[in-house]
């Protein structure tokens, strides 16, 4: 067994530690993307630069199909539903072709320095200017949206996703919006298909007396992520996300 002398010791427990203060700071532009309208956010993957992300993303944005299965359990005794999903998202190949080589990074950080994991912000006009302020998530108050999944207000839904913060982060920051696209999608299915019909009973009033498959298959456009937050005491990142409700579209 290699043996790790004092000051190396010392050295990496100074690096590791600051590397875990400095995870939870973040640019005024990853944290409130609305407020920078005319740029988008890419995360780097697997070494590949976080452009990559970008460029589909600015596809998925403005047009996407979304195609998933949605298993809703009934519980009887607790008259809620748990959900299960299975999900696509599709978008023209025709819109990232003419979206290529045209992003202009104006702004990046390195959230893993180890493996050289990035975030940057992109847009069309290279003059366009983000705000490049470093927030500290223990100098605020959590969101009041950081506590709600779903609701509707004005012209537009709103949803919430959430994911632990393990293992890639940048995975887990696009776990959190996807799920938070779908959130919105499965509450608004909820709102437009009926829970009778399509129902199998279990034969046990103790545990699930229906169960219903609802096949989901929407276009969306306009998608806007509007903030980030990271909830250290449960160690998640949540994204919120809106959508028009005239952007909203059953192609059935």
């Amino acid at each position: 067994m290699k043996k790790i002398s004092f000051p190396c010791l010392l050295f990496a427990l100074i690096f590791f530690g600051t590397t875990a203060s400095a995870q939870y700071e973040y640019p005024a532009w990853f944290l409130y993307p609305a407020q920078n309208s005319n740029a988008l956010t890419g995360f780097s993957y697997f070494g590949a630069p976080p452009v990559i992300d970008a460029e589909r993303m600015y596809c998925v944005y403005r047009s996407v199909t979304v195609e998933g299965t949605l298993e809703l359990f009934h519980d009887v005794t607790e008259d809620d539903f748990f959900r299960n999903s299975d999900y696509y998202y599709y978008f023209s190949p025709d819109s990232l072709a003419q979206i290529a080589d045209s992003l202009h990074m104006l702004d990046q950080f390195a959230n893993n320095v180890l493996v050289n994991d990035r975030i940057g912000v992109f847009s069309t006009d290279s003059t366009a200017e983000v705000d490049t302020r470093l927030i500290n998530i223990d100098s605020m108050a959590a969101p009041r949206w950081s506590q709600e999944t779903f609701w509707k207000q004005d012209d537009y839904y709103y949803g919430v996703g959430s994911y632990t913060l393990k293992g890639n982060e940048n995975g887990a920051w696009k776990t959190a919006e996807e799920r938070a696209i779908f959130t919105i999608l499965t509450s608004v299915a909820m709102q437009v298909h009926s829970l009778q019909g399509n129902v199998e009973e279990t034969g046990s009033v103790d545990q699930f007396d229906r169960l219903q498959f609802i096949r989901l298959r929407y276009l969306l456009r306009n998608i806007e992520p509007l903030e980030r937050w990271v909830d250290k005491e449960n160690r998640q990142c949540q994204v919120l996300v809106r959508v028009a409700v005239n952007d909203i579209v059953s192609p059935h």
